[in-house]
């Protein structure tokens, strides 16, 4: 029921921020000016470092927490100017303040640290994930401040119990799918739709299997879906909020954002 709601609100909340992307209401907190952009308001050069919340399919495990850190990159760009334009005029100024790369394809990539206890036949165990990924990306713009991207990539989770260290494993696996990022004003909004299939995962295989969540495999696959928003500081500092959603495990992510 919680990713359920999470997801719901989340595609929402998008959905509308994609309606009216590009406009802003006053509130009680000043909006940031309008961007002047040669390209898409949206930048692909940025750094992500965030709190992690797990919450597992197994009612065994519990206590998941840790952190990780992300980043895009832009490949094969050119540089654009952006500029804000004046809110007395309405017009841009007619030198730029700042320039930023642009280009349709994208690289990106991500460390993530995670431990949990097992409470599986009161063993009382510590376990500890550490999850990498490297991928690229292509970007088109179907709208103003909306785009919609397309990613690929493989990952890598090393895990490791403490205690019984025969549960301890390697697995590999690759992820793929479309998503579609959109701002308007202060709040960026994203969503995406990862087909995965993962090898030699076996972080339930200790567990009876009339105890394990249901479609059990070693070599899991299915759709992983991430969404959530960044609300703006400035041009450079966001707030980060998202989940990461699977059959079997669910993430809320908390943390920054900063953009290069």
């Amino acid at each position: 029921m919680i990713k359920t709601t999470i997801l719901l609100n989340s595609l929402a909340l998008l959905g509308a921020s994609a309606v009216v992307a590009g406009d802003w209401s006053p509130a009680a907190i000043a909006p940031l000016p309008p961007l002047h952009l040669e390209e898409s308001c949206l930048s692909y050069d940025f750094i992500d470092l965030q709190y992690i919340n797990t919450d597992f399919g197994s009612g065994y495990f519990s206590h998941g927490h840790g952190y990780g850190i992300g980043f895009s990159k832009s490949i094969g760009g050119r540089s654009v100017r952006m500029s804000h334009m004046s809110p007395t005029t309405g017009k841009a100024p007619v030198a730029p303040i700042m320039s930023r790369a642009t280009s349709d394809f994208f690289v990106t990539g991500s460390y993530s640290f995670g431990e949990f206890d097992d409470y599986f036949c009161g063993c009382n165990d510590m376990a500890e994930n550490h999850k990498y990924r490297l991928g690229a990306g292509y970007r088109r713009s179907i709208g103003d401040c909306v785009d919609f991207t397309f990613e690929g990539g493989g990952e890598f989770l090393d895990s490791n119990y403490q205690k019984n260290r025969s549960r301890s494993f390697d697995s590999w696996g690759y992820y793929i799918g479309p998503g579609i990022r959109a701002r308007a004003g202060r709040f960026e909004m994203f969503a995406n739709a990862y087909y995965f299939h993962r090898e030699g995962d076996y972080s339930q295989n200790h567990i009876w299997p009339q105890f394990r969540s249901g479609g059990y495999s070693h070599d899991p696959y299915g759709w992983r879906f991430t969404t959530g928003f960044i609300y703006h500081f400035t041009e450079n500092f966001g707030l980060k909020v998202a989940a990461e959603i699977e059959d079997y495990d669910s993430a809320l992510l908390v943390g920054g954002r900063y953009h290069f």
